[in-house]
């Protein structure tokens, strides 16, 4: 009787302690599991948001390109004189007599000019002896209403069956076309057509022609979806649905032509069908290749076609899967010895087992300590401060480096609060890198750490449940990575200033002119809301507006006279220098763009590229306000300075011909209300 009740009150025994091991057991993967599936999903995010700029700096090229070829097909249908020769053209039973010819004539050089100023590169005709089509290249060609062709540029292919049907269709409807990507022999073209309306006062409003502008996107467009860096784990296509198939539009990086791989509607799996069924989406899926590839897409407006971008999920994912996996590693390693802690010490406390599991409990705590002192090697081989908190914010843990720092030893840091270990200042100072309860955190702060100061990447990560600290903070010193960042912009400024002084001396009287323009310039943008990062790139842009004038003699600048036309010539062209000085340098924002456009006006009358309205962007329009304004109220050699009152009259009278109104009343605010005498002195004494 007792020997049987022995081995059951053993068993009843043993039940609770394995039911707790096992539960703690799949607590602890099931944290673990937990909290890698959620770096590994930050990491996916951030992919997503980059693989949504790059999507849409593509898409923004295109559609910049595909404006760009319509534009040019419009300016043709609107010219009054295309919509006239084409009606009489079309009113006439043959275009053979002497008026006949000279419209055609005057038609083809009218395409032939169109073509070169647009930087179409038509290719010459070239007729051999053969029943064969001439040689497609890019070229405009005006079609009759039945699409017949009337004239065109040199090397346009004669009109084909599908281009006469669309043009027949697009004179009944009135509506502009994209005639898709199609191979024309060894050429991929892209057509764009649109109809010509009657001239003005016909009483009717049935088109009179046809415009038909063809690209080879291989010369213009294809190279936009190139990658900007060498990097072949990204690719920028454009697929579109034809039918029950996705065509890919655009070349693929194996060297696929276009419209050459098809792929089955149904098959979902892939990367092209999941961006023509779902644009807009992000996704995981696989690419003609059989790669696994992270995509997102974007439609197209006015065309068939889908953007689609990707990379290959094994590159970009990479970091990301050694990562989980090293998370997996060490929070498994930490789970494994706490059990095994729980384990010895419940086995020690048996006192029925204690002599036979002596030895077992001292070779597992060897291990254990084994472990921990390879953890502590890791971590003191580690130039970043790692310190481990608990709920109450005490030390339970702290490496090596840090202790040096802090002239102790590690042990005699374990259980101290933060407030006496770095002192009250440096933890309150540290505080806000400690606020999130849930999420990581983190902030550069500048602490005083022993017996120096610096500035440190503090991150902050809560730590799971099971693991005995409650925080585990790392901080990363960045002060010579700031400090070089520092001295990198003290040297930008000292190479701006010299540049002005430069610009200084050459013209005397516009001495000091740059500074004020650009100090005028950032009051008028601060009173109309812009983003400071817009201001600064306007500010950089005004100081540096008048480079160009180092080209201009000296002469013409100082001059007392009123200049020559020839000289007037020579003085704008200080716009074009300056572009060509500048535009070698990254700047961070349009600034080039905006010195180009400073002397240009709303009705553009303005220069070099008499650029109008909403083509100039707003910073230039705010650069050319605040530099006029500045010249105005400074004295030049051929005339005094102006009143400020008369400065603001005169900017106000050439409103909106020449100058943004909404500018001008900003800048009406700032003269009252902001700018100081002493911001707007000017002349040779000032720049002395």
């Amino acid at each position: 009787m007792n020997s049987t009740a022995a081995p059951s009150t053993e068993r009843t025994r043993w039940l609770p302690a394995l039911v707790g091991l096992a539960l703690l057991f799949v607590a602890g993967i099931w944290g673990i599991q937990r909290y890698v599936a959620y770096e590994q999903a930050r990491d996916l995010d951030h992919w997503r948001q980059r693989l949504d700029l790059v999507a849409d700096d593509r898409l923004s090229d295109v559609s910049d390109w595909l404006d760009g070829q319509w534009r040019i097909v419009n300016e043709l249908a609107g010219n009054a004189s295309v919509q006239l020769y084409l009606d009489r053209i079309g009113a006439r039973s043959s275009d053979e007599d002497e008026t006949g010819l000279a419209a055609v004539t005057y038609l083809r050089n009218l395409l032939v000019a169109t073509a070169e100023r647009a930087g179409l590169r038509a290719e010459a005709a070239i007729r051999v002896p053969a029943n064969l089509a001439p040689p497609s290249g890019d070229g405009v060609a005006l079609l009759d209403t039945e699409g017949r062709l009337i004239t065109a540029t040199p090397g346009f292919p004669r009109p084909t069956d599908q281009d006469s049907r669309l043009a027949r269709e697009i004179a009944h409807t009135g509506k502009p076309t994209l005639r898709d990507l199609r191979e024309d022999g060894d050429h991929h073209t892209l057509g764009l057509l649109a109809p010509v309306p009657p001239p003005p006062g016909k009483g009717s409003r049935t088109p009179v022609g046809i415009v038909y502008l063809l690209r080879l996107p291989a010369r213009d467009l294809f190279p936009l979806l190139r990658p900007h860096s060498s990097d072949a784990a990204n690719e920028t296509l454009l697929v579109e649905r034809r039918d029950n198939e996705v065509v890919y539009v655009s070349p693929q990086g194996d060297g696929t032509p276009p419209l050459r791989r098809r792929l089955d509607i149904e098959r979902r799996e892939l990367a092209a069908v999941h961006a023509v069924l779902h644009p807009g989406t992000f996704a995981i899926r696989r690419d003609y290749a059989g790669r696994q590839v992270l995509m997102t897409s974007r439609r197209i407006t006015r065309t068939p076609w889908v953007l689609l971008q990707k990379t290959l999920a094994q590159s970009a994912l990479r970091e990301s899967r050694q990562h989980a996996r090293f998370l997996y590693l060490s929070f498994s390693l930490a789970l494994l010895l706490t059990l095994v802690a729980v384990i010895a010490a419940w086995r020690h406390g048996s006192s029925r087992r204690a002599e036979r599991l002596a030895g077992e409990l001292a070779e597992q705590s060897r291990l254990l300590e084994n472990q921990r002192r390879l953890l502590q090697t890791v971590t003191d081989h580690i130039d970043d401060f790692i310190l481990l908190l608990d709920e109450a914010g005490h030390v339970v843990f702290a490496n090596l480096p840090l202790a040096r720092r802090l002239g102790a030893e590690p042990d005699t840091l374990r259980g101290k609060t933060l407030s006496s270990i770095l002192g009250p200042g440096t933890a309150r100072l540290l505080s806000p890198c400690l606020q999130g309860e849930e999420t990581p955190s983190e902030a550069i702060l500048t602490l005083p750490l022993g017996e120096t100061e610096g500035e440190f990447l503090c991150r902050s990560t809560p730590l799971p449940d099971c693991v005995q600290a409650d925080r585990l903070v790392v901080l990363h010193d960045v002060t010579a990575l700031r400090e070089a960042e520092r001295k990198r912009a003290r040297l930008f400024d000292q190479l701006l200033a010299a540049l002005m002084r430069a610009i200084d001396r050459h013209d005397p009287w516009s001495a000091g002119h740059s500074e004020r323009t650009a100090r005028v310039a950032r009051a008028i943008a601060e009173e109309m809301k812009l983003p400071e990062a817009d201001i600064r790139q306007l500010e950089l842009a005004a100081r540096l507006a008048n480079i160009g004038k180092i080209l201009v003699p000296k002469e013409i600048l100082t001059k007392t006279a009123p200049l020559t036309p020839e000289e007037q010539e020579i003085m704008r062209r200080h716009v074009d220098h300056a572009v060509d000085i500048l535009s070698h340098i990254d700047f961070d924002g349009p600034v080039v763009e905006i010195i180009a456009q400073k002397q240009e006006h709303m009705d553009g009358s303005g220069y070099p590229k008499g650029l109008r309205d909403g083509e100039i962007l707003l910073p230039a329009r705010i650069l050319a306000v605040a530099n006029a304004f500045v010249a105005l109220v400074s004295p030049r050699a051929y005339r005094e300075a102006v009143g400020i009152d008369e400065a603001l009259e005169r900017l106000m009278a050439e409103t909106p011909d020449k100058y943004d109104r909404h500018v001008v009343a900003a800048l009406f605010h700032v003269a009252e209300n902001v700018l100081r005498p002493e911001d707007l002195v000017g002349g040779p004494e000032a720049g002395s």
